[in-house]
């Protein structure tokens, strides 16, 4: 699972603002938001509570972090690597 977090991550890119967040019920019940171009990115559950509608997200291509410019001014880093770091071999 680790390692292909770490090779699916860095395909992404996006750079909006949270239009909207929710459970995908029809999909286990995954974390989503919806970003104001209409992209869907579902979140890993960690990261959920982080996030809030009206913070924009920043995933650059080929990275491993998506940054949350939160509605507050605060900036956030959510880091895949860190993320992998609980993962159970």
């Amino acid at each position: 699972m680790r390692e292909k977090v770490l090779y699916d991550a860095p395909k992404m890119s996006f750079h909006a603002r949270i239009d909207s967040k929710y459970h995908q019920t029809q999909n286990h019940n995954t974390p989503t938001v919806r970003l104001c171009d209409e992209y869907i990115y579902e979140l890993w559950q960690s990261w959920y509570d982080k996030v809030d509608v009206g913070d924009s997200l920043v995933k650059k291509k080929g990275e491993l972090q998506v940054i949350v410019f939160k509605h507050n001014g605060m900036i956030v880093i959510l880091d895949y690597k860190e993320l992998v770091k609980g993962f159970k071999e």
